[in-house]
């Protein structure tokens, strides 16, 4: 596995991790705020929540708190894709079509790669949650 290689590994991640996060965030933030509504909840359905979350502007409702995670998620793949290209380098992998790896080889490469990951995103998530949990629920009488 030669170097360049690597660094493809690490842009590919942040490309990866980027576009990743932009697809998913809408249906993450309506997760959230499903999950963080009070007891008996303000949200009579799931098209109540979709309805109220698509009320506010896109940076406030569906995009909510997407800026920490969008900024690490690029980071984070590429962290990941990068460290798990240089263990499987490291374990004297060769990249070719006829000599594959075995699953304790990636799955070892794969568990040292996470582990640089837990030291970001936990606080990030942390405070993606926080702020798509403050979404102002607003019932049709209001």
């Amino acid at each position: 596995m030669s170097d360049s290689s690597i660094l493809n590994d690490y842009i590919a991640g942040c490309i990866g991790g980027g576009a990743g996060m932009i697809a998913g965030h809408p249906l993450d933030t309506v997760k959230v705020q499903i999950q963080t509504q009070e007891y008996g909840g303000k949200y009579s359905s799931l098209m109540d929540c979709f309805k109220t979350v698509n009320q506010q502007k896109m940076s406030q409702g569906f995009f909510r708190g997407l800026s920490w995670p969008l900024l690490s998620s690029s980071y984070l793949n590429a962290i990941f894709f990068g460290t798990y290209g240089l263990v499987l380098k490291k374990l004297d992998y060769v990249d070719d079509l006829t000599h594959k790896p075995s699953y304790l080889t990636l799955g070892f490469a794969a568990a040292v790669a996470t582990a640089p990951q837990l030291l970001f995103s936990v606080p990030v998530e942390v405070i993606k949650v926080t702020l798509q949990s403050q979404i102002p629920h607003f019932h049709d009488g209001k």
